[in-house]
């Protein structure tokens, strides 16, 4: 009743600039997903054949777990392992308002807001700059906001521009 022992491995793949690079089950990325299951092996009954190793592709916007199940001993024991893909090629949708000398800046994103930025100044030079970027933990889904004044000084001609960045690193600005 022991299931075969394997080796599984996932890669970013595609049309990304990490492509090539170890994908960690959970986490959200803009490349498609390539999942490997190798090197199984049986020392009791050996591995059945024709179900000695598995691989697929992962290419469209996803948020699920995956089960590989498909390899098997002759004794009909599977070897099971679960992962989570997330993939997200979605920019986060932002939203800049002012009244008066207040502005919030607001972002939403199916997978979260890693990084919510803002510049404040004459020809958006960034002179009053704030915001908060929590890079690693994607546990924030949803929207994420902040709220600033505008300085005295640009009251008469200032440009406001505010930037998010959700999990998967897609990005997005609004002024």
């Amino acid at each position: 009743m022991t299931p075969p022992t394997c080796s599984v491995s996932m890669t970013k793949s595609g049309n990304c600039a990490a492509s090539g690079e170890e994908y960690k089950s959970g986490k959200w990325t803009q490349c498609d997903v390539d999942v490997s299951v190798s090197n199984c092996v049986d020392d009791l009954s050996g591995i059945s054949s024709g179900s000695s190793s598995y691989s697929t592709s992962y290419t469209s916007e996803c948020n699920k777990k995956v089960s590989v199940d498909s390899i098997t001993d002759k004794a009909g024991n599977a070897f099971t392992s679960s992962q989570t893909i997330r993939i997200d090629r979605t920019d986060p949708v932002p939203n800049l308002s002012c009244d008066g000398d207040s502005c919030t800046f607001s972002c939403y994103d199916l997978n979260g807001i890693s990084c919510i930025t803002y510049a404040v100044g004459p020809q958006s030079s960034g002179v009053n700059t704030g915001g908060s970027c929590t890079r690693g933990d994607d546990t924030n889904a949803g929207k994420n906001s902040i709220e600033f004044k505008i300085p005295d000084t640009y009251k008469s001609k200032v440009t406001v521009v505010g930037e998010c960045t959700d999990y998967a690193r897609n990005g997005k600005t609004d002024n």
